[in-house]
């Protein structure tokens, strides 16, 4: 038989080391920034704490499961650590892109093309789709819990279409030890049990339920090793009652719509893969409707919270990556080729585009430079604003156990996790730390422990202040 060659007729060894080469390409210019998202400043410095002793929920305590504090673990006794996360998140996300192509080729039946256009379609929604500075955020580059469960979840439908029921459930139960929200894109995998007989069902959900469990006892056996697990079971009690009541069904619907906003460029393509396919006649793969029932799911799944923060979306953009390659379209296989020609051509274009946005002037880094500066062995600083991965800069840790700063600021996390504002800032000043930094925002909430012991030393952008305790010369 007569081979065709093709420019993007790749094997697999070329195809994975294509969709891991075009993440870091597309995510490089992010990687030296020292502050993205202030979520993960607070998984560096949570994993930095477990190096050190501290009791997870106890002596630090976050609504983030785990799991997420073991996965950064390895990576965070490096100088400038957020550099390395990024580096290890970008082969996460391609190697993500990569399982899902092969998936929906050998899963799906989709075509090369299609297969290819998934992947490349999932870089780009997962490293492009949301830039929100005017809140410190750029989530589509900062690597959240989101970007790992991904990777756990094609891993599992992988398993799955291979009757690997154990490592399937496994998959889950890992993945719901970073992220609880995966629960319910894991209902997906009910349509992934395809048997006729009751007792074959039973079986496979058996086996399905005990590599769950398995998989999640991993990290919950080590944290009751650490003494954390009581204290776990507690914040997520408080994460899974206090933040439902902020559920909102029409914020909910708004926060729907603005996550597929942002992720526009892949609804144009669905858009014009709809355009070739009525041409032809419109007709639907089987596999079409299970794929929408889970990218229904993932949104539930997003804004059940009632937090409405854009980086929950990303589980969704697997099931929308794969709806947008014309896999499930009668398009023919030209067609397709000009689609990813097209986009292919287009992304250096966003690219150029996101870094134009992004920000040139690292703040947070060179205040932990002037921090360096200043502090002395023995002395502490208090930093309350998104600032906080300058503490990696002074070998520090936060003087609270509410590592990420939000949880203090925002009257939300406050109500949800019952923080006594007054009681802890009381608590965190009694250690007299000589240097307090604070700002955009969170300045007021600190006032009144400012006016009488400390004095202004430096000012920064963004309105950030470094203090310096008045009775320390």
């Amino acid at each position: 038989m007569r081979k065709q060659v093709s420019l993007i007729a790749f094997n697999n060894i070329g195809i994975l080391f294509f969709c891991i080469g075009l993440a870091v390409l597309m995510r490089a210019y992010s990687f030296s920034l020292s502050v993205i998202d202030w979520d993960e400043s607070t998984y560096i410095l949570g994993a930095q704490a477990l190096l050190e002793g501290y009791t997870p929920y106890s002596e630090f305590i976050d609504t983030k499961p785990i799991g997420i504090f073991y996965a950064f673990a390895p990576f965070v006794s490096v100088a400038s650590p957020w550099i390395i996360i990024r580096i290890m998140g970008a082969l996460i996300i391609g190697l993500t892109a990569f399982i899902l192509s092969r998936l929906c080729k050998e899963f799906w039946n989709m075509s090369i093309m299609s297969s290819y256009l998934v992947a490349i379609f999932y870089l780009i929604a997962v490293s492009f789709y949301s830039f929100s500075f005017a809140t410190g955020s750029g989530q589509g580059m900062a690597i959240n819990t989101e970007h790992i469960t991904n990777l756990f979840i094609v891993l599992w439908i992988w398993f799955a279409h291979k009757k690997k029921w154990f490592l399937a459930g496994a998959c889950v139960g890992l993945a719901f030890s970073i992220n609880f929200l995966i629960g319910f894109s894991a209902l997906f995998l009910l349509f992934l049990f395809n048997r006729r007989s009751i007792s074959a069902y039973i079986q496979d959900g058996a086996n399905t339920a005990l590599g769950f469990f398995s998989g999640l006892a991993i990290p919950l056996l080590y944290l009751h090793s650490q003494g954390g697990f009581f204290a776990y079971l507690e914040i997520f009690d408080l994460t899974l009652n206090g933040y439902s009541e902020e559920f909102n069904a029409i914020e909910n619907l708004k926060f729907i719509g603005s996550s597929l906003y942002t992720a526009s460029s892949l609804l144009l393509v669905i858009l014009i893969s709809l355009i070739f396919a009525l041409k032809d006649k419109i007709k639907i793969a089987g596999a079409f409707w299970p794929i929408l029932v889970w990218l229904v799911l993932a949104f539930i799944g997003a804004g059940f919270t009632g937090k409405y923060f854009f980086h929950y979306a990303i589980p969704a953009f697997i099931p929308l990556a794969i709806i947008a390659s014309g896999g499930f379209w009668p398009i023919a296989e030209s067609k397709l080729k000009v689609i990813l020609i097209v986009v292919l051509i287009s992304i250096p274009f966003i690219g150029v585009y996101k870094y134009l946005e992004f920000p040139k002037k690292d703040i947070s880094y060179q205040i932990g430079l002037e921090l360096q500066q200043h502090i002395k062995e023995g002395e502490k600083v208090f930093i309350f604003s998104r600032d906080h991965i300058a503490y990696t800069m002074v070998d520090q840790l936060p003087p609270t156990p509410y590592f990420h700063p939000g949880l203090l600021q925002d009257p939300k996390h406050r109500r949800a996790l019952q923080i006594n504002l007054s009681s802890e800032l009381t608590r965190v000043f009694k250690k007299d730390p000589k240097y307090v930094l604070t700002g955009e925002g969170f300045d007021e909430l600190v006032k009144p422990y400012l006016q009488k012991q400390y004095v202004p030393l430096t000012d920064w952008e963004g309105g950030r202040t470094l203090y310096i305790r008045k009775s320390v010369d």
